[in-house]
């Protein structure tokens, strides 16, 4: 999960980068969920997951990487930042801050770790 960084800061670097791109929204046809099987659903939501903590990740790291002296990013400004419900990015948070891949900082911001930095950029330092 490499990083760019383009012109506009971050927010323009996110809205042109496909891994980044938004990927859950409450948009879901209730028809075609309900014909999916539950094996299927699962399937759906866990990839939809993985790819909200990707982008967290991406986030995080862009902020480290341009604003190193204040890296930390609110969980309100995720939500907006990533175009996603508080429900979806507090399980993702908490995976993350599990895995050691994003800390909080005394203030409750969110900060990418050095563990993170390693598995966005895809270096093992």
């Amino acid at each position: 999960m490499a990083m760019e960084q383009g012109e506009g800061g971050m927010e323009g670097a996110i809205s042109r980068s496909d891994d980044i791109r938004p990927a859950i929204e409450s948009n879901h046809d209730s028809e075609k969920e309900s014909s999916q099987t539950p094996e299927a659903r699962f399937a759906s939501s866990s990839e939809d997951e993985k790819r909200i903590r990707q982008r967290i990740l991406s986030l995080l790291y862009l902020r480290r990487l341009h604003q190193p002296d204040s890296p930390g990013v609110a969980v309100k400004d995720l939500e907006t930042l990533l175009a996603c419900r508080r429900e979806p990015l507090a399980f993702s948070l908490w995976y993350l801050r599990s895995k050691s891949l994003v800390a909080t900082a005394g203030n409750g911001l969110y900060e990418i770790t050095a563990e993170g930095v390693s598995l966005a950029d895809g270096t093992e330092v």
